[in-house]
């Protein structure tokens, strides 16, 4: 138990210091979610949960982390990361 107030500020601090991301996956996702959000704002759309993105990424076959990594640097090097994104995930442009 605690004993004293600063054991309680502590304590939450050891619990606040805590990774923002549990996997590696999970860090890229939330790369392409801050991109394509931000692209979304702009354009007057409300933002989607990465949760969204996640799946469409697995739908398309980008399942190992080496084809986020290349995915996201395709985007990167395009002229529009959003339409690229949504372009390339199309069931009708993938090979």
């Amino acid at each position: 138990m605690y004993t004293s107030l600063k054991d309680i500020i502590d304590k939450y601090k050891e619990h606040k210091e805590v990774p923002k991301f549990n996997s590696e996956r999970a860090e890229l996702i939330s790369k392409f979610t801050e991109r394509l959000n931000q692209s979304r704002e702009e354009s007057g759309f409300k933002k989607l949960p990465a949760k969204v993105y996640s799946i469409k990424m697995a739908q398309s076959g980008l399942k190992t982390n080496f084809d986020l990594y290349w995915f996201f640097k395709y985007l990167e090097d395009s002229n529009n990361f959003s339409k690229t994104f949504w372009w390339s995930l199309n069931k009708k442009n993938i090979r």
